[in-house]
């Protein structure tokens, strides 16, 4: 599967303009065992930690509400990206290639069970640290509610044998895709089905529309199913074929561009920043005893072990800081909620 980039270039004529917040893209390709998962995270803030999770871990949630904090103990290491500090990841991979990234869909409606409950971004530490499979993270999905902290989103979950899960939860109810109900492993900003129905429009699914270049939702979603399918008639994939579909549908603020390789347990990413793309292997990490964190905007190399450094509670609380600043000036939170949900979260890191 070549996906070149003047052939991308060529039949989308991407522009970059301004979008709405919020608008991120995921997806998943698969060829001849090997599988690749892709997230443009667009959003206005650039800040975030690489943060490397160890095994072996205790660990008790986030309090969410009047009952019992979830408890566990990390069964895998896991390299996560983080904006609100450790244990609150957007997305990531552990030692045993399972891959979970979110989009934001401002429509979730999650379930009302008070037991069990983890915030949005939890979820993923607790499934990274916990599942090797789509299968087991589908298997949790009854005994953890998740309550949103700050953002309502939706979530693409891969792993290494290549299955692929998209988790909703729609009118109270938890909605899962897999196997035959993937019709294109693509996660934007609608529901799945919204989203599917829209695409049966465009040539090459059932209608006759062809493919625009617009920033939103839907149109992301068209554009890279329609990449996807186009770029099937080659054998082999790898990882410019991903970033080519990820420039694609780049936007103006577009911070991080992430390629996960599931089959060879590496991140490649490149930000705003840095245009080069940087290379993290899971196999250069000692999960056992690691305890690092890497600051995003400092990589300058495309190898980047050596630019990690021990974990220390005063970067995380700098970029929790950083991060709700941004919040409030964009006028996505006020000051005194995020005053109080900052200083919670210092308090819990703090504690742990």
């Amino acid at each position: 599967m070549k996906i070149h980039q003047k052939f991308v270039n060529t039949i989308l004529l991407v522009v970059f303009i301004s979008f709405p917040l919020h608008a991120c893209t995921t997806f998943v390709l698969k060829r001849d065992g090997k599988v690749l998962l892709a997230k443009n995270f667009d959003w206005f803030i650039d800040d975030g930690l690489i943060v490397v999770n160890k095994r072996g871990v205790e660990k008790v949630a986030f309090k969410m509400n009047d009952s019992a904090p979830v408890k566990w103990e990390s069964r895998y290491g896991s390299i996560t990206f983080n904006q609100f500090g450790k244990e609150f990841p957007l997305g990531g991979m552990n030692e045993e290639g399972l891959v979970i990234e979110e989009t934001s869909y401002s429509l979730s409606q999650y379930p009302s069970e008070k037991k069990n409950v983890l915030n949005e971004f939890q979820w993923v530490q607790y499934q990274l640290d916990n599942s090797k499979s789509v299968d087991e993270v589908i298997k949790s999905l009854d005994k953890i509610t998740i309550s949103p902290l700050l953002f309502k989103l939706h979530y693409m979950v891969c792993d290494q044998q290549g299955q692929v899960a998209i988790i909703e939860f729609i009118e109270g109810k938890i909605k899962v895709y897999t196997g035959d109900k993937i019709d294109v492993p693509v996660l934007t900003n609608n529901s799945y089905q919204n989203s599917l129905k829209y695409l049966r429009h465009y040539k090459g699914f059932g209608g006759e529309r062809t493919v625009s270049n617009g920033p939103e939702s839907l149109e992301r979603f068209v554009r890279v199913a329609t990449l996807i399918k186009v770029g099937n008639i080659n054998n082999k994939i790898n990882e410019d074929d991903a970033f080519n579909i990820l420039n694609s549908v780049k936007q103006a603020d577009t911070q991080w561009s992430i390629v996960y390789n599931l089959s060879a347990k590496e991140i490649h990413f490149k930000t705003q920043q840095i245009a080069t793309i940087c290379t993290i292997s899971l196999h250069d990490f000692n999960f056992e005893n690691s305890d690092e964190i890497g600051i995003i905007t400092k990589h300058d190399t495309t190898k980047i072990k050596q630019q990690f450094e021990r974990y220390s509670i005063d970067k995380n609380i700098q970029l929790i800081r950083s991060a709700f600043a941004k919040l409030i000036k964009a006028g996505e939170i006020t000051e005194d909620i995020a005053s109080e949900i900052q200083g919670r979260i210092v308090d819990y890191l703090k504690n742990k």
